[in-house]
């Protein structure tokens, strides 16, 4: 998760009326020693403030390890159908669904799993490398092509986050090409000047190493859940009354 993604996130939530968002089903921020330390920002933009306040939040991951709630495959319906009854408010799905090869299926579960007026806070990359672990479908879609694959639900809020990058921080990512090894940087700018030589391998060396200097960006959406028999009247929930909207006629608007 990128720092700007965090925090607009934060934003968004601290916009909410608490009671309404907690408890919250994290999919996507993995394990404690990625929300703490290796993405510290993640903890202390999204986790932190809701736990100070006495707020619950469970993180959903497929590896047993320390700081995830809920072992489980997303991607298995039937195990989001079984989270149904944990009584979550909202879903914070955040860079993951460019992972799933049944995504419509995942992101109805999603749906489904909330309560009428529930909330889902959803993030996915749209201009961004080729993230090769665990599996990367290159799904990018910007913020009207993520709100529409979510079914029944009204579109609230929704941004292209880029990220802000200082030189520093473009060097570091150069890094994984300039190495500190000597053999690293000669054998690097000798594949540099063999193109013929596995030419696709060549190609996806130069787009890689484009990345580095491109700005990153993130499509953010928040969107509530609402009861389909209702589309196009008033609708009344724990979360007020509001008209319901379908979120492909938002998105076209």
């Amino acid at each position: 998760m990128l720092r700007e993604e965090a925090r607009w996130f934060q934003q968004q939530i601290a916009a909410l009326d608490p009671t309404r968002v907690y408890p919250m089903l994290d999919i996507g921020s993995s394990t404690k020693a990625v929300r703490t330390l290796e993405q510290p920002w993640i903890e202390t933009s999204l986790f932190k403030p809701a736990r100070d306040k006495g707020y619950t939040v469970k993180h959903v991951d497929i590896k047993d390890a320390p700081g995830v709630d809920i072992v489980g495959d997303v991607s298995d319906v039937s195990f989001l159908h079984s989270l149904s009854s944990e009584g979550f408010r909202s879903v914070l799905c955040t860079n993951v669904l460019y992972c799933f090869t049944n995504r419509e299926a995942v992101c109805r579960g999603l749906v489904e799993l909330l309560p009428i007026g529930g909330y889902l806070f959803v993030s996915c990359p749209y201009r961004y490398p080729l993230i090769p672990e665990p599996l990367d479908t290159n799904y990018r879609p910007n913020t009207a092509e993520l709100a529409k694959i979510f079914p029944n639900t009204k579109v609230l809020a929704t941004t292209t986050v880029r990220a802000q990058l200082s030189f520093a921080s473009k060097c570091r990512r150069l890094r994984r090409y300039f190495a500190n090894s000597r053999y690293q940087r000669l054998k690097f700018a000798i594949r540099m000047l063999l193109p013929f030589y596995r030419p696709r391998e060549w190609l996806q060396t130069i787009t890689d190493f484009s990345w580095a200097l491109k700005t990153w960006k993130v499509s953010c959406v928040v969107l509530q859940r609402y009861e389909p028999t209702q589309q196009g009247k008033k609708i009344t929930s724990i979360y007020g009354e509001r008209d319901a909207v379908p979120t492909a006629e938002v998105a076209a608007r």
